[in-house]
């Protein structure tokens, strides 16, 4: 019968392995959690510029003045 390991018995053989092949492993896991944590503000960024256009070309799309509704149109196309 083969036993599952709980997830601090799994946690505690990763600090283990980490722990035997020393300090450059461990600059190694954290250059990749903050890599992954700017990778997340990236995508955040881009993600409220693009409503931000969006956003833009919608109350263009909806302006008096003939240019900007052309304008508006493009951009609203763009982001369909």
């Amino acid at each position: 019968m083969v036993q599952e390991k709980s997830a601090a018995e799994n946690a505690f053989a990763n600090m283990n392995i980490i722990d035997e092949f020393g300090p450059c492993t461990k600059q190694l896991v954290a250059a990749g959690r903050t890599y992954l944590k700017s990778l997340n503000a990236m995508i955040t960024a881009s993600r409220q510029y693009t409503e931000a256009l969006a956003k833009i070309a919608s109350l263009a799309n909806n302006s008096t003045l003939s240019g900007s509704r052309d304008i508006g149109k493009t951009d609203i196309k763009r982001f369909d």
